[in-house]
This record gives C-alpha cells, structure tokens and sequence, in this order.
C-alpha cells in the first residue's frame, strides 16, 4: 500500500496527525542541523523522522512526500532521507506536477507570500500574489491548489475569472492524494510523459536517486521570476532567500575556506561566479557589523567599504574582497529582518563582464516564507 504525505509550506497532512509544536518546529528548523522541542536541543533529521512516522500512521510500504514545488532541493532532501528511514521505497512528487488535468489548464499554487503559476506553453513562473489576477484573465480553466495553513484567492479574483467564464476549481487534500497516486509508475505501464514546465518527480529507493522533468534537474530551482530579466534566468530559491541568477549557471552549497557558508552559483569552468549568503539583521545593524567584521581581517583584503553604496537600483552596503587570483564585489541588502549578502567573483580586472548579471542578483534578492 502507498502512503501520500504533504510536506509544508505551514503543516505535514497523511492518514494521521502529528503534535503540532513537532510539526512547526521540523518546517521553521527545515533548514538547520539542530532546534529547539520543548526547550531541549534535538536533531532536525530525528524530528522528520519523528514527524513522518506520526502522520504516516506507522506505515511501511511505499512512501509518496508531495512537497511546495519552490522548495529549495535542500529541503527535499532532508524529508526524503527521513521518510528512508521508514521505508527504502520512497517518492518525492512537487505540487506543480500533480496537474490532474490534460496539461490545457492553469494550475495555480499558492504560499503566503507569491504563488507558482504552470500555464500551457510557458512553464513554471513565480508572481507576488497581489499580481495573480491579470496573469489568469487569459487562461482557459484554472485548478488553485491551496496547501493547508495557506491563505486562498482573494474571492474578486475567482470573481472575476468566472465573470470572464473561465471554469475555476480548487484542489483539496483528497485531489492532492489521488493526483499523487496517479502520477506514480504502474506495473507493466510506462510511466506518464512529463508535462511540459511540470515539476521534476524524485525517484528514492536507498540512496539513489533519480530525477524524470522537461529539461531535468529540480524544478523549484528553475522557476522563472515573472517578469524575468532575461529569458536565461531562473529563480534559485535557498533557505529564505529567493534571487534571479543566470539559467545555465550551477549551484552548489560552499561550507568550507574563508568566509560564512554559503551558495556558490557559477558558469562553466567555476568562472565568473556568484556567492550569496543570508542571516537576520536589521538595516540598523548591518554596516556596522560588516565594518567590524571588515577589520577584523588582515589588511588590503576588504576595501572600497561604503555603508551608503548602492546595486541593482537599490541601497546596499558594498566593499570588494581580494584573494589570490580572484575579485568579489559584495552587496549587502536588507529585506524585513534578513539580510543578503551577494557577492560576484571574477578574475582582477574583468568584472565589468559580469555586472549586469551581479546587478540582477542583488536587484531580485528578496525574502520567501
């Protein structure tokens, strides 16, 4: 038998219900390595593990985690391993390819701040949900998947869709379940042809994976911000922060050598390249620190610091770092109580090449929840 769970963005739903402080705690820490349960310290991964044996009602068959299709690979991974802790016969489906539709109609995916929108012909694009109606008005039906905990649809906008006679219809946990079920391979039947701009589906079984999407790799990292810059650009969503970066660009997680963690995006070769790193700090505070921090480090290393500089057309704190046969010039902006720091790496001399991709990123950085 085959278990459907929904993993986030605000709750966990299967056949059973876990406490809901585990639940909170596992999606707030999702991120992390440790949390705080009760005021103790607890392994993030032990409490997805905790949190996917509640509310799969102890089951041991087949695992199906349906998770937000914005979902950094990260995340995905972190609940993957666990449910492989229940079972070595795991699936990890994204919202946006459970259609349950021929591929002709609009589906809509809503989370508190922006939604997914996978229309006929142009794939995935992500919008602020003030800006969802006009981008509708053309559609020829819409299916709205509302994950629980989610705010729905202002009703003027399904108002007005059904005003213009567009068929409108909203998806629930049950239509999430049967469109999970029915996404999956059968016995003897070749699995279902993936639907152009769909999202990628992430085949577990011990520590192998295999990813099946139009164009491949995990599709939350290949949205396009609407309205993107430059039809090469992709959205890369990490942790909270979400920022426009070259398409064709990889990334990677960079935990070691000089400097915080961070995510490394960069061309062919490793060359130009991309650092963006993220922590909370106020608009207040964030100079200040940085020029401590800037100090602190062996002379000629940090210069040109400008608390009052400015990129993308926006204020940011700018200094450039220089290391053995490399340049960075670092942007540090602010949104609510994140801060972002962008960095653009490329050979002494050559930075002007890769401005306007550096101006892009820091232009479209903005926090997600």
């Amino acid at each position: 038998m085959t278990t459907v769970v929904e993993v986030g963005p605000c709750t966990v739903r299967g056949t059973e219900a876990a406490p809901p402080e585990w639940v909170s705690v596992a999606l707030d820490c999702i991120d992390d390595p440790l949390a705080l349960l009760d005021e103790r310290p607890v392994e993030v991964s032990g409490l997805w593990r905790d949190v996917l044996a509640v509310v799969a009602g102890g089951h041991d068959g087949a695992l199906v985690l349906v998770v937000p299709t914005w979902w950094p690979s990260g995340r995905a991974d972190v609940v993957a391993a666990a449910g492989r802790a229940m079972t070595p016969e795991v699936v990890v489906l994204q919202r946006s390819s459970l259609s349950g539709d021929d591929g002709a109609g609009t589906l809509v995916e809503l989370s508190a701040d922006f939604a997914v929108v996978r229309s006929p012909g142009t794939g995935c694009l992500v919008v602020p949900r003030d800006d969802i109606g006009p981008l509708l008005e053309t559609a020829t039906s819409v299916l709205i998947d509302v994950p629980a905990g989610v705010a729905p649809l202002p009703p003027a906008v399904c108002a007005r869709l059904r005003q213009l006679g567009t068929p409108v219809s909203h998806r629930d946990h049950t239509g999430v379940r049967d469109a999970a079920l029915a996404a999956l391979p059968r016995p003897g039947r070749r699995p279902g042809r993936p639907r152009p701009g769909g999202g990628a589906i992430a085949v577990l079984a011990g520590a192998a994976v295999t990813a099946v999407a139009a164009g491949g790799g995990w599709a939350a990292q290949n949205l396009s911000p609407r309205p993107p810059a430059d039809p090469a650009t992709r959205l890369l969503v990490e942790g909270r922060v979400a920022v426009a970066v070259p398409a064709q660009w990889t990334d990677e997680r960079v935990t070691t050598g000089p400097g915080s963690a961070r995510v490394r995006v960069s061309a062919a070769g490793g060359s130009p390249a991309l650092h963006i790193t993220q922590s909370v700090g106020s608009t207040a505070d964030v100079a200040e620190s940085l020029r401590r921090a800037i100090g602190s480090e062996p002379v000629g290393v940090f210069v040109d610091f400008d608390p009052s500089g400015e990129r993308g057309g926006r204020p940011a704190v700018t200094y450039v770092e220089r290391r053995a046969g490399s340049e960075t010039r670092w942007s540090v902006v602010t949104d609510g109580d994140l801060r972002i720091a962008i960095g653009c790496q490329s050979t002494p001399g050559l930075d002007a090449a890769v401005e306007d991709v550096c101006a892009e990123a820091v232009r479209t950085a903005h926090a997600v929840s």
